[in-house]
């Protein structure tokens, strides 16, 4: 294990390594997930895979993802580009599965490192309202589409010390219901309802990416929730949302 080399991107942050360089790196953890990102970030709780009895065996991205290689292919192609080996950890009760990831890889970026994280598979995942939701809107259901993200990884993306870090897809659990605009008054007042937005993706300025209905309406594509005003306006499907979304943040 070459651990000079992976603390030596400590020591010159940004800088991009040269091809053969980033092949060593790549090697590195190949031989050892644990010791090589340890080597680079530090001690942390992330387990080889071996190590942890965890949903996942010998991962893949084609094999973790294979549900959704058609629907979210552009994601997907980001992650095989940059995954270099996976990690393990039981985070607050809950198995996730960590992508180590090089980011940072085109001229003019911050070269980079960086784990994230995904939930372990939840094909049943729902969202309970909280005591008190409109009654004239009734329940969410969440459609099929995103339930099929949650039944491959239930929330994925960076993680930080509270969680899943911002511009993470949300694990079922941290599904948000907000209020949001369904109408207009006289002279353009707006008639804002509560619990008429579900968010499930927060972005770097506090917009959400979620879910929207009024009464009698249900909305199964995705819409991006303005924090200032609660409008919510239409953003796409929900799975190519997503991925715009993530493979953004990979580009990065």
């Amino acid at each position: 294990m070459d651990t000079q080399l992976l603390k030596s991107l400590n020591d010159t942050p940004g800088k991009r390594p040269a091809p053969k360089v980033r092949a060593r790196i790549a090697e590195c953890f190949a031989e050892d997930p644990r010791e090589a990102w340890e080597a680079y970030g530090g001690p942390s709780d992330w387990q080889s895979v071996a190590e942890g009895e965890s949903p996942w065996s010998a991962p893949s991205v084609s094999g973790v993802w294979a549900a959704l290689a058609d629907t979210m292919k552009a994601l997907l192609t980001q992650l095989e580009k940059r995954t270099l080996g996976f990690l393990v950890r039981e985070y607050e009760g809950r198995w996730q599965l960590g992508y180590i990831l090089e980011l940072g890889t085109a001229k003019d970026q911050h070269y980079r490192l960086e784990v994230w994280a995904g939930g372990a598979p939840s094909p049943d995942a729902k969202f309970d309202s909280p005591q008190g939701h409109n009654e004239d809107v009734g329940p969410w259901h969440l459609p099929e589409t995103l339930r099929e993200v949650y039944s491959v990884h239930d929330g994925f993306g960076p993680h930080g010390e509270e969680g899943f870090a911002v511009g993470a897809l949300l694990p079922s659990h941290q599904l948000e219901s907000l209020p949001a605009v369904i109408g207009w008054r006289a002279k353009g007042v707006p008639i804002i309802e509560g619990e008429c937005f579900l968010g499930f993706l927060v972005d770097s300025v506090g917009n959400r990416r979620g879910l929207y209905r009024q009464p009698a309406i249900f909305y199964k594509h995705a819409f991006e929730w303005d924090r200032h005003d609660k409008r919510a306006s239409k953003a796409g499907k929900v799975q190519a949302v997503i991925t715009r979304e993530l493979a953004g943040l990979l580009r990065t």
